[in-house]
């Protein structure tokens, strides 16, 4: 009853409530367009915004060491479509949806789907509990315009 509460207040408020999946000290939040995924040990921050999709921090937690340089945005999508290099940063990518889903062994896979004009990218994480373990992979597919499939 109090999460229904919370969220009926945060929608009349206008704020965004934040999404989580938890699995032992894995970890993925999500507020609005941002995901923050990590471990007691790893932590990453990932990012849609202006229609570009990038990685904003990677940081190990253990040390308090940046592995992507402060202020540095690493793009999140590299795809070739008819010859041209197609990058998260690029921009025009709008978010068809995103999921997580706790796995078989306390692993927890997030899923973004994104489009820009005629390519669909999934971008798939996987965080591993007690590890700094985030694997990351990704699928495309183009279509003519006005056939999807």
């Amino acid at each position: 009853m109090k999460h229904v509460m919370l969220l009926c207040f945060s929608l009349i408020l206008g704020v965004s409530p934040a999404l989580s999946l938890t699995s032992k000290d894995a970890y993925v939040i999500r507020k609005g367009d941002n995901w923050t995924l990590g471990t007691a040990k790893v932590e990453r921050k990932l990012a849609l915004a202006d229609g570009k999709f990038v990685t904003t921090l990677w940081q190990d937690k253990t040390s308090g060491r940046e592995l992507l340089p402060v202020g540095t945005i690493s793009d999140e999508l590299v795809a070739v479509v008819d010859g041209q290099q197609v990058l998260g940063s690029a921009g025009g990518w709008k978010l068809l949806d995103a999921g997580e889903r706790a796995l078989a062994q306390g692993e927890i896979q997030l899923d973004i789907r994104l489009r820009r004009e005629n390519l669909e990218a999934t971008k798939s994480y996987v965080v591993y509990p007690g590890s700094s373990i985030i694997r990351s992979g990704s699928a495309s597919r183009t279509w003519e315009r006005g056939h999807c499939g």
